[in-house]
């Protein structure tokens, strides 16, 4: 079984600061799947490439954590409502 080179256990280098955490977190409360959370936060650490899920889950696990509670729903609800009305409001400046 390969188990990788010796000794290349790099660290990335990243500690995520609570900026970043509430970020992830919502991200992940719009739903955003893991793969473009990646891509966002490869951009957001200067990666070069998106991050990968396993590093991601390491360091964003618990951020990642989403409770689908009453409170989650009109949250989801509201920010749905929003995004309707500055659609409209953009179709009728453009009109």
């Amino acid at each position: 079984m390969y188990r990788g080179i010796p000794g290349n256990n790099k660290k990335l280098g990243i500690k995520p600061t609570e900026e970043d955490r509430a970020f992830v977190h919502a991200l992940s409360r719009l739903k955003i799947g893991v793969r473009r959370i990646g891509v966002l936060m490869g951009e957001r650490y200067r990666l070069g490439k998106p991050m990968s899920r396993m590093a991601l889950y390491y360091h964003h696990r618990n951020d990642m954590k989403i409770e689908e509670t009453e409170q989650g729903k009109r949250v989801k609800l509201r920010f749905e409502k929003e995004v309707i009305e500055a659609i409209e409001r953009v179709i009728k400046h453009a009109s």
